[in-house]
């Protein structure tokens, strides 16, 4: 609760819309074309009943992130990522955006299906890049969780992928999901992966 929340690649909204349900000050972002829609369904789902009204940003992996997005004024305890490793063209961009946030203090969730061989390798690279730990894993799905405290940001140059920085030190800090109205519970994240496909419990609509 009261906890600032940034989902990256929202889609239709719906892990958005939880976190505001659950109480957090939510930014949910996505391209500029998918925005409409995604405001109309955290607008319809989440009016009158949020402590903090949900809010909607554009974001563009990997582009200007320091002067759209700075540090110093943007910083969140929570960053959400779920099935966003589809866009396999912008993968080093997408890396480079969950380093941007992820700041010391910042909570890092990605939730992804593993379709292709390029999730995999993706996923590699993350696991290089932080200290991760896997929450849940199967066949089909992953769900990794760190918290990185960070003494010096990485810089990504997404044109080499190559990194440079000191190695960075981070902690696991677990932490079970309240409760909303007896249903809504840790398994949010999980749940979240199949309403990318199947959004029937949305009010989906564009203005």
């Amino acid at each position: 609760m009261d906890k600032a929340v940034l989902e990256i690649g929202a889609g239709t909204g719906l892990l958005s819309i939880v976190a505001s349900l659950l109480g957090a000050w939510v930014t949910a972002t996505d391209l500029p074309d998918a925005l409409n829609n995604l405001r109309f369904n955290l607008s319809k789902n989440t009016r009158g009943r949020c402590r903090h009204t949900p809010q909607v940003a554009p974001l563009s992996w990997g582009y200007n992130l320091e002067s759209t997005y700075p540090t110093s004024v943007y910083r969140y305890d929570y960053i959400l990522a779920a099935d966003v490793v589809y866009h396999h063209d912008f993968l080093q961009e997408l890396l480079a955006t969950l380093k941007h946030f992820c700041q010391p203090g910042t909570t890092l969730i990605l939730a992804n299906k593993l379709r292709m061989e390029s999730d995999h390798k993706f996923l590699d690279k993350v696991k290089r890049s932080f200290q991760t730990k896997v929450l849940e894993e199967d066949e089909s799905l992953i769900i990794l969780m760190a918290t990185c405290t960070l003494g010096e940001e990485k810089v990504e140059d997404l044109q080499g992928g190559e990194e440079t920085g000191l190695d960075g030190e981070f902690q696991i800090n677990l932490e079970k999901n309240t409760r909303f109205d007896g249903e809504v519970t840790g398994e949010a994240v999980r749940e979240s992966e199949c309403a990318k496909e199947e959004t029937t419990q949305l009010s989906v609509g564009s203005k």
